[in-house]
């Protein structure tokens, strides 16, 4: 049995519906969104670090979690948008994201390196956030979240990068390419 498939199904299904929770808490009022965000950032870290010790670096579970990540991070300015009820022309940008983001998320669990782009894409997606988006009327994410997932964004991108260089160079040595 591969490593990445020892979670029995009932583990993986039970997972997706806790993500499920947790997105419809965020869009449905529990506390700000944003306290949401760095609640998923913790619990992304932990999983990581679980499944590294438990499958090593780069496993499918760990590329699925890092997807997941990806695709659940624009949630939370759509659900802060939902919150504060401003400007339609924000909920527009915010959709972009929310599909861009989605779909590189998607595309990520065959091309890991499309992962790291994501999220680092993010990253610059949360420094815009930063700037008030005044254009757009009222704020509806707080500043100091959007610093966060900045920072967040960058350390997970870089780390999934340090990964997969890693992953592709002793894939290579085991084929005694240079």
């Amino acid at each position: 049995m591969n490593r990445d498939e020892s979670y029995p199904a009932w583990v993986r299904l039970l997972g997706l519906f806790g993500l499920g929770i947790l997105a419809s808490g965020v869009v449905h009022g529990l506390p700000a969104p944003e306290y949401w965000g760095a609640a998923g950032t913790a619990i992304t870290c932990w999983t990581v670090i679980h499944l590294r010790r438990r499958n090593g670096p780069g496993s499918r579970a760990e590329r699925t979690v890092w997807a997941t990540f990806l695709a659940l991070m624009p949630v939370i300015y759509v659900a802060g948008w939902i919150r504060a009820g401003v400007a339609r022309e924000a909920l527009g940008v915010e959709m972009v994201g929310l599909v861009a983001f989605g779909l590189a998320a998607l595309l990520g669990l065959r091309s890991p390196w499309l992962l790291v782009a994501g999220i680092g894409a993010h990253g610059l997606w949360d420094a815009w956030h930063i700037g008030h988006l005044a254009f757009l009327g009222p704020r509806y994410i707080t500043r100091w979240y959007a610093v966060f997932c900045l920072v967040v964004d960058v350390g997970f991108a870089a780390y999934a990068a340090f990964v997969l260089r890693n992953l592709e160079a002793g894939s290579q040595r085991q084929r005694g390419l240079p």
